[in-house]
């Protein structure tokens, strides 16, 4: 987790210690959502309204992932870091990033 930039040990300690094994979420997605980083849906008929992140989960985690975000380099380095990072290709939210659902 450390390997991610702009990860400090305490945001990666949150992390490891809300989620425990990232392996048991099968998507990405998923994993969002547990930690509450999806926005909210309102959907009627063929509206859907997208509103503000859901807040679900453990807010402290959530906050510290928050900002970590303007600290990350630009261009998106954490996308590929499931699969370079730890040598594996396993489900993280490092790994698919919120685009490749």
């Amino acid at each position: 987790m450390r390997s991610v930039p702009s990860i400090g040990p305490v945001t990666a300690a949150a992390f490891i210690a809300t989620v425990d094994d990232a392996r048991r979420f099968r998507h990405a997605h998923h994993l969002e959502a547990y930690l509450g980083l999806v926005p909210r849906e309102s959907s009627s008929g063929d509206t859907q309204r997208r509103g503000p992140i859901t807040k679900a989960g453990h807010s402290h985690t959530r906050w510290l992932l928050i900002q970590a975000v303007p600290a990350a380099p630009a261009g998106g380095g954490v996308r590929g870091w499931g699969r370079d990072g730890l040598g594996h290709g396993g489900v993280g939210v490092g790994e698919r990033g919120r685009g490749g659902r």
